[in-house]
């Protein structure tokens, strides 16, 4: 329950970074749909033990996030997801420092 309640603080930060970064935020279909992917996802490497490096690969359905709720500008993208894992590595230190 507790790594489930982490989980989703993880990624409602990560979706708040995004949204911080290009427009205020607001909820629909893609960002539960996000939400929903990303849980199911780390929940299968938590539960059977799939190699912890399948973890990387949720920052796919970032920038598909991105893609489909800010447009397909590569550039902006790339940038802004380079952006948001960085405030996001903030965020969980400073976090785990207190």
């Amino acid at each position: 329950m507790v790594v489930s309640l982490y989980l989703l603080f993880e990624i409602l930060t990560v979706i708040k970074c995004l949204h911080g970064l290009y427009e205020d935020f607001r909820w629909n279909w893609k960002t539960v749909g996000l939400i929903i992917v990303e849980i199911l996802w780390m929940k299968m490497i938590h539960l059977y033990e799939v190699n912890h490096s399948f973890a990387s690969l949720m920052y796919i359905g970032v920038i598909i996030y991105s893609g489909l709720q800010f447009g397909w500008n590569h550039r902006a993208i790339i940038i802004n997801n380079v952006l948001c894992v960085f405030m996001v590595s903030i965020i969980q230190t400073t976090v785990m420092l207190l």
